[in-house]
């Protein structure tokens, strides 16, 4: 369930329009490769990634890691 909306949250993430405007969906192995490396974002932040529930958690769990992140860059 996780991986399905780890993967519907890139493709909107990655989604562009085209020159008439029209949305394309992403390249497969551009989704992939954006999925791995989240997965392994979460995990190196210590959260398993299978234990998300919805769109809003995920958003919810980014900001508080890019949160951390500042803090910790802002003390260097």
């Amino acid at each position: 369930m996780a991986v399905n909306i780890i993967r519907k949250f890139l493709m909107k993430k990655l989604m562009k329009p085209d020159a008439e405007g029209i949305m394309k969906i992403p390249e497969k192995g551009r989704i992939d490769f954006s999925e791995h490396f989240l997965k392994e974002r979460l995990f190196t932040n210590g959260i398993d990634y299978r234990s998300i529930n919805n769109e809003r958690q995920l958003v919810n769990i980014l900001d508080s890691i890019d949160q951390a992140e500042a803090r910790k860059l802002k003390q260097e």
